[in-house]
């Protein structure tokens, strides 16, 4: 159970299948870091303004030790969850160097 979707099923199928595409991209990146992890994603339609649609997108990664948050908010999915990985990301080596577990930049 690695990854948790909520609130998926207001999506349609094209939007689902973005959605798990890039998540499973972002999720094997993570595991080279993280070997056991729970990632919850919670994306959400805000509001609709004529033909377009504006996106928020919640995650929390948690391991034993570790709890990760970060969340975006857009009108194109693709950058929104983009985004929020790349916070992710950027929030997990921090707390990761933090801990001793990575090496720190030279």
């Amino acid at each position: 159970m690695p990854i948790q979707f909520i609130n998926l099923k207001e999506f349609e199928p094209e939007e689902t299948d973005i959605i798990t595409d890039i998540s499973g991209h972002y999720h094997d990146k993570l595991k080279i870091k993280i070997p056991k992890f729970l990632l919850k994603i919670h994306i959400k339609k805000q509001r609709k303004a004529g033909n377009r649609k504006k996106f928020s997108s919640h995650l929390r990664l948690e391991t034993p030790h570790i709890l990760a948050v970060s969340e975006a908010h857009d009108w194109d999915l693709t950058r929104v969850l983009h985004e929020c990985f790349k916070k992710l990301e950027s929030e997990l080596n921090h707390k990761l160097r933090l801990e001793g577990h990575l090496p720190k930049p030279k």
